[in-house]
């Protein structure tokens, strides 16, 4: 098959999304641990700096067409005046740049560890799918509605941001060795990682979320699920119970690691949430958070 060259005007369009706002980009700290996993675990330096290019890639496509679904300020005036067809087309485009360096990265690889890692990413690409989905479609939210209670949420956040990063750290590991034990740590990590981040992302922006009362958050799962208990705790405390909880839960499900990508991974969290509280208030009910 002959494949024609890419056209300039879409190189142009791709760099100036990977190299634009911080808000469409991983930050590079979160990239840097990626690759110092992946070596740590067994990966050549090409193999990890590969891997952390697609995973890029990917994410800068999932925010874009988060920020486009949501109508959220896209922090760059070119992007943010292109018609809605050309910044969906921005992200599908950023998709398919991060699946071509996957295809690229898994010639390196042996064939076995290969299709593991292609599994890996489209298993989590469809989740990934499926919690935008669910997020865009939740109905109002009511009382006692069961589309608004904590369970739901977290299971939201594990099939957005936690399935960002189930591919982030499972798939350092997948792309560096055969041992399923520590893929499969490294993936739970991730999973971990990503439903912290969404926790905090929606705690710290629910002034925002205001305007959009159809939405599933934090917030409104708490104040559902817990109804005149929830004022009892700011949200700031309730951030806190949060973060103990799943940071105690981690430190069994990364036990298969070695202890120097434990601590890679441990650098991780603490560069995106600083320490984990030592003690945290007593939350409304004992059964919440019910993940990890």
């Amino acid at each position: 098959m002959i494949v024609p060259p890419l056209p300039t005007e879409f190189r142009t369009a791709l760099a100036r999304l990977y190299e634009g706002p911080p808000i469409l980009r991983p930050p590079e700290d979160w990239l840097t641990v990626l690759r110092r996993l992946s070596v740590e675990l067994g990966a050549t330096t090409e193999v990890s700096e590969r891997f952390a290019h697609a995973w890029e890639r990917l994410y800068s496509a999932t925010l874009l067409l988060d920020h486009v679904q949501d109508n959220d300020d896209l922090g760059d005036q070119w992007i943010a005046t292109l018609p809605a067809s050309l910044q969906y087309q921005l992200a599908f485009g950023a998709y398919a740049d991060a699946s071509h360096g996957l295809s690229e990265l898994a010639t390196l690889l042996p064939p076995e560890r290969a299709v593991r890692l292609h599994g890996l990413w489209s298993t989590t690409v469809m989740q990934l799918a499926t919690g935008q989905y669910r997020d865009l479609t939740v109905p109002t939210s009511a009382p006692g509605d069961i589309e608004q209670s904590l369970d739901s949420y977290e299971e939201l956040a594990a099939q957005k941001t936690g399935a960002a990063f189930a591919l982030a750290l499972g798939g350092c590991a997948c792309a560096a060795t055969d041992n399923t034990a520590q893929v499969e740590a490294a993936t739970t990590a991730g999973v971990i990682v990503g439903m912290l981040l969404q926790y905090k992302d929606d705690l710290y922006d629910r002034e925002a979320q205001a305007s959009q009362p159809q939405a599933l958050t934090l917030a409104s799962a708490w104040a559902i699920q817990f109804g005149e208990r929830a004022e009892e705790l700011p949200l700031t405390h309730i951030w806190a119970q949060i973060y103990a909880h799943y940071a105690q839960a981690l430190a069994g499900v990364l036990l298969p690691l070695p202890a120097a990508a434990q601590a890679i991974i441990g650098e991780l969290i603490h560069t995106m949430f600083g320490a984990p509280p030592s003690t945290s208030p007593m939350a409304p009910s004992s059964q919440s958070p019910r993940r990890a």
